[in-house]
Order: structure tokens, then C-alpha cells, then sequence
């Protein structure tokens, strides 16, 4: 039975359960009340996780109380700021600046409904005439969601449908080099090899993103042991509150993008023409502009008369290669620094027309045998 008033009961497994009630939130227009529990092993341990849990809840209820629905985005920006790269902290400081701020300033965000929130996000997405992508929708939502969380606000926003059926077939088509493009490729970087050929050929052969060729330093090359460590990236990213656009080094996207990936054969007898010397493998004791890069990328194509392919292209060639010629997923994977193998078979990996015919023949080959 529950003690008289404190809402702490003992559990038929043995630990102690408190519940106490999160602040009245509102649900297709309907306000409800959640709320929510905390464990212990003994019935001390639990009284004080509630009066804690309790405390915070009044604080925050305060906080709602009292603070616009503007000051408490700027609180949570400032919060983002102390827990996240800087880079983040920034992508998410514009897109609130650029694209929420307003609702911010003149809505009570905090007492809206799910719907009036996605109405909000219908208003940005067609503001101007000009649809925003479903990937920028995306951070929208996410800022949003973030801001209601950490004023704990029991409501979460999605994605209209709307807005969802409009993008669904508009989304990028992902492409991959050919056979024949990629042989009329390399042999255009193999003749008269520099610095930034042979930047490109390394992409082809080990997936590198470009930030992370861009940032690449000359001492995590390892000849001897036909070894490669990636530990940074480098991005131009807006500045905070300011015009303009600044380089910003940073360790890769996520901790399994810090890693080390061996040379293949093929690509050891160009390091030598990379700037093994100075600070950075590609630009000497500058680090590169991305932007510079893809510009020096789109020439060589065109002068090898291969039609345009984004730089991004090189890294999903060299995944789709790897697997057509039998590469172990799991080693794929951790050497394009993948968390999960569903990432590199999803998104990475695009078999050709070629390839698949080759398969099908393979398998109808065999076909009543």
C-alpha cells in the first residue's frame, strides 16, 4: 500500500516506486495531465529521488510561468551551447534565428496546441513562395522539440503529413560513378599526379568525406604500416549573430568517424606526391577550403568528360565497389567510420545495372540445378 499522502508504494519485485505529476500540458486541444515514476531499492532512496524530482518539476513550471516563451529558447541556446560541438550549437542557433524566432517572439509557444505548432511549421515551409527541403523541415522540428523538452512541456510536434508527401519524391537521387567513368577518372588523376589528384584519387579508394581530406594532417599517415587516422574535419560554417562564414576544425561527426583505415596498394604510390612534408597531406601548411576543393573536383571532371557528380559521389563509388567485389559489410562499415551497418547498406551502397545482371545471370545459371 502506498504511503498516506506520498504517493511511494513497495513493488511486488521487491524495489521501492514513487510517482509524482509532470505540469498540465495540452493534446489535440485537450489538456492531460503525465506523469511520471522513479525506483529504489529502499523506500529512503525513493522519498528523495521524488522530493528531488519534484523540486526540478515546480522549478520548471516557474520557469514557464514567468519567462516568455522567447527567453526560454535563448536559455535552452545557451544550454546547447555548454553540452554540444560548437558547430551544432551554431546550425542550431541559425536555424532558430533564421526561421523560428518570430513564432517565438509573438506566440505563447508554450500553451500551444500540436496542431497550431504544425501549423507553424506549414507557415515556414511555404513562406516566400519558396519550399524549404524536407531535411531543413527536419531541423526545424528538432529545435522546436528540443526547446518543449527542456522547458518540459508535455507536447511533441511532427512533421505534417503535408509537408511530407510533398518532398517524398523529390528527395536527391544518389549517384555512383560508372565502370566507364571511373576508368576515364583515374586515368585523368594518374597523368601528371599533384597534390589535389591525389587528394581525389585517396577519396575514391578509402571513402574519405572531403572535411576530412580538407583536415587531414601529414602525421597521422602511416607509411610503414599502410595506415591512415582520421581525428578531425573541417566545415565553413555562419558565424553566430553575424554575416559572413568562417573554416571551424572539429572531430568528425560521431565518435565512430574517429578512426584508422589501411592504405590499399593502389594508393600508396601517391602519397609521396601529397605534402607529406608540411602540416596538412593536401595544402601544404593551409588548411584547405572545402569550397576550393569541389571547384578543382568539377574541372577535372569536365576537362575528363564526365558528367558533373557531386564530390560526395567518391565516397559512395568506393562503398558500392567494396561490396560488389565481395568486402565484409562490418569492415566496410568501420571504415567509412559507420555506427550501424544499416547506415552503409541504406545509404552507401548502390548496385549497378551491370552488376545486378551479372548477378542474376550468376543465379539463374543455377537455376534446377
Amino acid at each position: 500500500m502506498p504511503r498516506h499522502g506520498e504517493n511511494i508504494w513497495k513493488r511486488k519485485d521487491g524495489r521501492w516506486e514513487g510517482r509524482y505529476k509532470l505540469p498540465t500540458g495540452t493534446y489535440n486541444n485537450k489538456a492531460k495531465t503525465k506523469y511520471r515514476s522513479v525506483y529504489g531499492r529502499t523506500y529512503t532512496d525513493v522519498k528523495k529521488k521524488l522530493n528531488d524530482a519534484i523540486s526540478q518539476t515546480n522549478a520548471f513550471k516557474m520557469v514557464i510561468t514567468e519567462q516568455s516563451s522567447e527567453e526560454q529558447a535563448e536559455k535552452w541556446l545557451d544550454f546547447i551551447m555548454s553540452r554540444c560541438k560548437y558547430s551544432t550549437y551554431v546550425k542550431y542557433s541559425n536555424i532558430y534565428h533564421e526561421h523560428l524566432q518570430p513564432y517565438f517572439q509573438n506566440t505563447d509557444i508554450f500553451h500551444s496546441t500540436e496542431t497550431e505548432l504544425q501549423d507553424i511549421l506549414i507557415a515556414e515551409y511555404t513562406k516566400d513562395g519558396k519550399k524549404l527541403s524536407l531535411s531543413t523541415m527536419n531541423g526545424l522540428k528538432l529545435v522546436m522539440n528540443q526547446i518543449l523538452a527542456y522547458a518540459r512541456v508535455n507536447i511533441k510536434v511532427s512533421i505534417p503529413d503535408i509537408i511530407i508527401a510533398d518532398n517524398k519524391y523529390s528527395d536527391k537521387h544518389v549517384f555512383v560513378f560508372t565502370s566507364s567513368e571511373q576508368q576515364k577518372l583515374i586515368s585523368f588523376l594518374q597523368y601528371r599526379t599533384d597534390t589535389y589528384k591525389a587528394g581525389i584519387l585517396l577519396c575514391l579508394y578509402s571513402g574519405l568525406r572531403l572535411g576530412e581530406l580538407c583536415a587531414l594532417q601529414s602525421d597521422n599517415v602511416d607509411i610503414n604500416n599502410r595506415t591512415l587516422k582520421i581525428t578531425q574535419t573541417v566545415q565553413r560554417i555562419k558565424r553566430d549573430g553575424e554575416a559572413g562564414t568562417y573554416l571551424y576544425c572539429t572531430p568528425p561527426k560521431s565518435v565512430s568517424s574517429i578512426r584508422e583505415i589501411p592504405l590499399c596498394d593502389e594508393i600508396i604510390s601517391y602519397i609521396p606526391d601529397m605534402s607529406l612534408s608540411h602540416k596538412y597531406l593536401i595544402n601544404g601548411d593551409r588548411l584547405m577550403e572545402p569550397r576550393t576543393y569541389q571547384y578543382k573536383y568539377k574541372r577535372y571532371l569536365h576537362d575528363a568528360g564526365i558528367p558533373y557528380k557531386n564530390f560526395h559521389t567518391l565516397r559512395h563509388t568506393f562503398a558500392t565497389n567494396c561490396i560488389a567485389h565481395g568486402m565484409d559489410v562490418k569492415c566496410l562499415s568501420e571504415i567509412l567510420g559507420h555506427s550501424d551497418v544499416k547506415t552503409t547498406m541504406n545509404k552507401y551502397v548502390h548496385p549497378s545495372m551491370e552488376n545486378k545482371r551479372d548477378q542474376l545471370n550468376q543465379c539463374i545459371s543455377n537455376f534446377g540445378q
